[in-house]
């Protein structure tokens, strides 16, 4: 089983589809759930934590892809 299937299978996120996922440089998943409006931090350590959601979401709403560069930007 892949880390990301694994991931979903016990994290309360809603994925759209498969490309709103993302990893950096650090092995932080990234994951979007455009239906609630909540980017979704995933640690190494398996904690996550919502890195855009609220007032912040505006700025990307509707987004259902993602992509890293090599800087780690979103």
């Amino acid at each position: 089983m892949t880390l990301f299937a694994a991931l979903l299978l016990v994290l309360p996120i809603r994925v759209h589809d498969w490309n709103g996922f993302g990893v950096d440089s650090a092995g932080n998943l990234y994951v979007i759930d455009p239906n609630q409006g909540v980017l979704h931090r995933v640690r190494p350590d398996g904690r996550r934590e919502d890195f855009i959601s609220g007032d912040a979401w505006q700025s990307i709403y509707g987004a259902h892809h993602l992509s890293i560069d090599s800087e780690d930007r979103l």
